[in-house]
């Protein structure tokens, strides 16, 4: 998947999915249980999704940026 296909894909997505989207990611990467398997993890939930795997991580460091100010 080329970077203008993930932006493009990331821009197709709503708000308010994205914000679920991450919390989600997030709350996997929290959980101390899962850090071998995290990856396989939000790889599901983008395939659930229908998300590039790519463009979920992209969202949660975008959320993540956001919400360290």
């Amino acid at each position: 998947m080329t970077k203008e296909e993930i932006i493009y894909e990331i821009n197709s997505i709503s708000l308010s999915k994205m914000k679920m989207l991450y919390t989600q990611v997030k709350s996997i990467l929290d959980t101390k249980e899962l850090q071998g398997s995290s990856n396989n993890h939000v790889n599901y939930i983008a395939l659930q999704e229908g998300i590039n795997p790519s463009s979920i991580y992209i969202i949660y460091f975008m959320y993540s940026s956001i919400s360290k100010k």
